[in-house]
């Protein structure tokens, strides 16, 4: 029996079946393990080869490029030999692994493929073989892309008790604010939250409303700004977009306690910048435009109103008017997202018939915010360098390359690999292949990006290798 056991080592490894479809993996999450032989399986163990009776899977489902989970055999009394592993993959052993792990090939050419993976296990100390393991039925699905997601808009529609006028040393209502989240399956809510800002920029309030303070004394009509922004932060986006943010300008008017009654100020001014704000770099930009609020009542008048446009905070007046139209010409050729700001300001100009102060009111310079992004680079040609190699023998590898032209005339040489029949021929995303049984099968190679997918292929004819196993008369049975 010992004799014939080694012969058939012998022949396998003159024959020199090769079939990758398997590597070692100590990682992955929760292994399956099984028994080989045992209670309730129909293989026959060596006595001096004990296993663990686990359950034994009928089917694993992969999907493209998991790790996990791992295929593992377990031994009893492992503490008493030398143990050697023989993984094989549809009959064929699988070479350079000889572990008690093995994960099996989740490749691309893996992908809609049915495959039976078993296990033989060899203790070197007593010579003795286990017969193959019950068959694990193991199918690979092509890995789903997820849908990009990104943070929801967040608007909003309303502070209350904003624009009140209250005599100094009254006690204010407070401010709340109204907001929506527009969300859907790719725009996420994630953590709102809402923070409050005085006119000095410094945070007063992180609450849905706030309570501002309404001095005891004042010289004169006084205007106390705040801001309010609510954020969206989702940090588990797949997107690019992982916060969203929406803000709003708010006044309370806080007038002296002996005011004359048919005194005459300049009423606050507040503004609003609509427009496109997000551009592609060599894009035109277009016109921004930006309309007021002036908060008028019974004191509180509208007088002239004028624009002024900045492009730095503290820079010079670059336009005037409701309409300005940014220049973004210079990030034509940016490779990331850029921000870029401009600051308006509105002007409510009383003095010609105010009689007490304010005579002249600001709404503040008010920063709008643009983004230009990078042009979208696409492929526009795949080419597969070696197709006229197209034959190869079984057991044989070949590796074949690709060149990627993109739109912005970069060349990269990654693409995805996929074979039209994973039996004859299985391909890796670097683009080796190897050759499985005779047949002819097509390989392809595929780069996206964006809406843009370009592709190649070369169609591949196996042949059978020679067979001289040196060892005539002996016949091997691999079923």
């Amino acid at each position: 029996m010992k004799k014939l056991l080694k012969c058939m080592v012998m022949a396998v490894a003159s024959i020199g079946l090769a079939f990758t479809g398997c590597k070692i993996d100590d990682g992955g999450s929760t292994p399956i393990f099984w028994p080989i032989g045992g209670s309730g399986s129909s293989s026959v163990v060596a006595a001096e080869i004990d296993y663990d009776n686990s359950y034994l899977p009928e089917e694993v489902i992969y999907t493209q490029d998991a790790k996990s989970p791992k295929l593992m055999v377990q031994l009893a009394n492992e503490d008493k030999g030398e143990w050697v592993y023989k993984w094989y993959k549809d009959g064929y052993l699988i070479e350079g692994v000889d572990s008690f792990v093995c994960l099996p090939d989740t490749s691309a050419a893996a992908v809609g493929g049915e495959f039976y993976y078993e296990v033989e296990v060899f203790n070197k100390l007593s010579e003795t073989v286990s017969v193959k393991s019950k068959k694990v039925k193991v199918s690979v699905q092509k890995a789903v892309n997820p849908t990009e997601t990104n943070a929801a808009e967040v608007s909003i529609s309303g502070v209350t008790n904003e624009g009140v006028t209250y005599t100094a040393g009254d006690t204010a209502n407070a401010f709340t604010v109204s907001y929506s989240i527009s969300k859907d399956s790719t725009h996420l809510e994630g953590d709102v939250s809402v923070e409050w800002f005085n006119e000095n920029g410094e945070k007063v309030g992180d609450d849905a409303s706030y309570t501002p303070v309404v001095p005891a004394t004042v010289e004169g009509v006084k205007i106390y700004r705040y801001k309010v922004v609510v954020t969206n932060s989702c940090p588990d986006a797949t997107g690019a977009d992982k916060i969203k943010k929406a803000e709003k300008d708010v006044i309370i008017i806080v007038q002296p306690a002996d005011m004359p009654e048919d005194s005459i100020y300049a009423a606050p001014i507040l503004i609003d910048v609509t427009g496109k704000k997000e551009y592609v770099a060599g894009e035109t930009a277009s016109k921004l435009t930006v309309s007021s609020v002036v908060t008028e009542k019974k004191n509180a008048k509208r007088g002239t109103v004028t624009y002024k446009w900045y492009t730095r905070e503290d820079g010079p007046v670059v336009a005037t008017g409701v309409e300005y139209t940014p220049d973004i010409s210079k990030y034509s050729s940016i490779s990331s997202a850029t921000a870029v700001s401009i600051w308006v300001e509105a002007i409510n100009d009383c003095s010609a018939t105010a009689t007490i102060e304010p005579k002249i009111q600001s709404s503040g310079k008010k920063e709008v915010k643009i983004t230009v992004k990078p042009q979208a680079t696409t492929p526009v040609s795949v080419v597969i360098s070696n197709k006229t190699e197209n034959s190869i023998t079984t057991g044989n590898t070949k590796k074949y390359s690709v060149t990627v032209t993109l739109s912005d005339g970069t060349k990269v040489n990654n693409a995805t690999w996929e074979s039209n029949d994973s039996s004859i021929v299985s391909v890796d995303n670097d683009g080796n292949v190897t050759a499985l049984k005779a047949g002819t099968a097509t390989i392809t190679a595929t780069y996206t990006a964006g809406d843009v997918e370009k592709n190649d292929s070369v169609s591949i004819t196996v042949t059978d290798a020679p067979v001289n196993n040196g060892n005539a008369g002996i016949s091997i049975d691999f079923n």
